[in-house]
């Protein structure tokens, strides 16, 4: 019978230090007998409690109950069975285009051992991945309907969305435009079920017009960027993507006056789970270099001319959790 495992696996707990026992044997023989009373009733209970024992009391010993510290020991004991160094990040396509570039960027140069794999995708589907732990975070604008009890969102900054234009565009050189004025012009925009979309709609309702019939639909920021800076077209683009496309991107903003409340950008993650290392370090990398972001929209009114980053000393708790990080993961 199967119960002849308990004396074994009793003695095999038995032998192990009573300090690790205080840490984890009793937790881990509650959840144990309590699931094996689930899938296996009286005898499940008992196997499962030992079981349970023995798994709570390594866990003690390792440290595997608190997360947060074990995952700060792999990382700098270089554990080979344990994926440390990767990280799992999704966005939606402002930010895979500037804002996560800028943050791997940095992160990167001073930890040339972390492996970053980037998913571009819409915010329901990055939220799905979440649950499906295929992401340990992801950056995008959520609205209201998206929330639920099981993610946790960290918010970065309010996102407004700007008219652009190419610099040869003819309206590039007006001093202010209405938005009615634009109604004819052949624009470029997301499609109808995308977050951006709904805020483009409700500022042209504001302004009491009907929102113009697009001539180009795409959810594709670049596409819709290449259109803008190569003809006549119009867009609209999020202050992000303007920032961290500047001396690069051949648009200007133009001087319309536009009435919306945008959802702010945020770090979203699975609640009840906690960050890895790397993952902790990537948000504190994100909020210090959104920053300049922060700030009012006339501080990044042209493409051409960005907020200047004086790089300011990053807070003390950020610089600790960096110099602790490296001496797991940096490669000198």
């Amino acid at each position: 019978m199967k119960v002849t495992v308990f004396p074994l696996v009793l003695l095999a707990s038995l032998n192990l230090p009573l300090a690790a026992h205080a840490q984890g044997t009793v937790r881990g023989a509650q959840e144990g007998a309590a699931q094996g009373a689930r899938e296996g009733g009286p005898i499940g209970e008992v196997i499962g409690g030992a079981v349970g024992a023995v798994t709570g009391t390594i866990g003690g010993i390792l440290g595997v109950d608190d997360r947060r510290h074990f995952h700060e020991y792999v990382a700098r004991q270089h554990h080979p069975s344990y994926r440390y160094n990767e990280l799992r990040v999704g966005g939606a396509g402002p930010f895979v285009d500037g804002l996560i570039p800028a943050v791997i960027s940095r992160l990167a140069e001073r930890h040339r051992r972390i492996e970053f794999n980037v998913t571009e995708s819409d915010p329901p589907t990055l939220c799905r991945m979440l649950r499906e732990r295929r992401l340990d975070l992801a950056i995008c604008r959520m609205s209201s309907l998206m929330y639920s009890e099981d993610l946790e969102a960290d918010s970065l900054f309010d996102e407004p969305l700007f008219v652009v234009a190419g610099l040869d565009n003819r309206w590039s050189r007006r001093r202010k435009i209405d938005l009615v004025e634009l109604l004819d012009e052949p624009w470029t925009m997301p499609e109808q079920d995308n977050v951006a979309m709904a805020l483009i709609t409700d500022c042209f309702h504001s302004a009491g017009v009907t929102p113009p019939t697009p001539q180009v639909v795409s959810d594709s920021m670049a596409t819709r960027t290449r259109l803008v800076e190569m003809g006549p077209f119009l867009t609209f683009l999020p202050g992000s993507a303007l920032h961290f496309g500047a001396g690069r991107l051949r648009v200007k903003i133009l001087p319309v006056a536009l009435s919306m409340k945008a959802p702010p950008t945020q770090v979203i993650t699975l609640k009840n789970r906690t960050p890895n290392a790397i993952a902790r370090l990537f948000i504190d990398e994100l909020h210090s270099i959104a920053r300049p972001l922060k700030k009012g929209p006339r501080e990044r009114r042209d493409a051409s001319h960005p907020i200047k980053q004086a790089n300011p000393a990053a807070p003390a708790k950020v610089t600790e959790r960096r110099n602790n990080f490296a001496q797991g993961t940096t490669r000198t």
